[in-house]
């Protein structure tokens, strides 16, 4: 009832909702999928347009389930298993109706988070789910229009080329039809990245395993950015998903090729990051030089280069001497402790 369009309906199931939280936390955890699914059928049955996850506010549109979200959000393993498990409805395709995948993902774009990690944990686990759905979906484009046993020729690809192919009409209509999942992904997490400045190399660079109180640090949204995943929505509203009404053969290779589009911009080439890929490997390989110079260094005691001596500094033991130090004071103190009794027991015998 949360979700009520009635302000006073909605504002006494909130305060229910707060009151249940503080007395049975535990319960009210594992029922939160199980509440939204039915918040989504309530907005279904009261409403005779199509059902939308957030406040229709041109300013600023907030997510009808926000107070839901502001109790889990407090408790960092509580708020990301109620994202995980909503996240999880997009990669279940097949069960989950795409009108629900909309109201979900207008949820997760209007979501008030409080932190940076929060827009960065939605964004990697899309990431996650993209490099295996998306994937997969681009292998079964290519073998509706290129056949199974050719490989596409990303130079060529345009709309006028792949005119000319003889396409798996049947099994392109279907690649469409499961693209639309993705494509809400892919819008969500673009508009993440522009409502809370998340680069790509942010993004990338970002594990949920990792500490790092920088994450932690309160966020503020941009005003103005509006998430408008409008290639669903008419699909939705037009009802082209039912797939007795076939559209041409252009329109499902522009949904191909706005995928892909989309697809390859998902994890661009980084230039700079290369190149600090490239010098960490010379250093490591720098730092391996040096030693090999300090095994060889009692047969040529000739000095090596500048770089190399100032990382031979490491080779030197606890107590400040070098390795060769240590062999030369170490090894008369091993013969003088093993050849004293020898020489005592054989001085006794001699006596005797």
């Amino acid at each position: 009832m949360s979700t009520d369009p009635e302000a006073a309906i909605r504002i006494k199931a909130e305060q229910q909702l707060t009151e249940h939280s503080s007395k049975y936390g535990q319960i009210m955890q594992s029922h939160l999928i199980a509440g939204l699914k039915r918040s989504y059928m309530f907005l279904r049955l009261a409403s005779s347009d199509l059902v939308r996850g957030c406040t229709e506010h041109p300013n600023a549109p907030q997510s009808v389930l926000a107070h839901v979200y502001t109790l889990v959000r407090s408790n960092k393993q509580h708020r990301r298993a109620f994202l995980k498990a909503v996240l999880r409805h997009f990669e279940e395709l097949e069960k989950t109706s795409l009108e629900m995948l909309l109201f979900l993902s207008d949820n997760l774009a209007h979501f008030p988070y409080a932190t940076l990690e929060e827009p960065l944990f939605v964004a990697h686990h899309i990431d996650v789910t993209l490099s295996v759905t998306g994937s997969t979906l681009l292998q079964s484009f290519n073998e509706a229009i290129w056949g199974r046993k050719e490989s596409s020729n990303e130079d060529n690809e345009d709309i006028h080329s792949l005119l000319q192919r003889d396409c798996n009409i049947n099994q392109l209509a279907d690649c469409c039809y499961s693209s639309y999942g993705c494509f809400l992904l892919l819008l969500l997490k673009r508009h993440l990245q522009r409502c809370y400045g998340l680069s790509d190399s942010k993004c990338q660079k970002y594990t949920p395993n990792e500490s790092n109180k920088t994450y932690e640090k309160a966020v503020t949204k941009k005003c103005g950015i509006s998430f408008d995943p409008n290639l669903v929505v008419d699909a939705l509203r037009n009802d082209t998903l039912n797939k007795t009404q076939m559209k041409t053969k252009e329109e499902y290779l522009k949904t191909y090729l706005e995928f892909k589009q989309m697809m390859n911009k998902l994890d661009p080439f980084d230039a700079e990051d290369d190149q600090s890929d490239h010098e960490v490997t010379t250093t490591t390989t720098t730092a391996v030089v040096p030693s090999e110079a300090v095994a060889d260094d009692s047969r040529d005691p000739k000095p090596q280069s500048s770089a190399p001596q100032k990382v031979r500094i490491p080779s030197t033991s606890s107590n400040g001497s070098t390795g060769q130090r240590k062999t030369k004071r170490t090894k008369p103190r091993k013969q003088r402790f093993v050849s004293f009794p020898f020489y005592f027991l054989f001085f006794i015998f001699e006596q005797y």
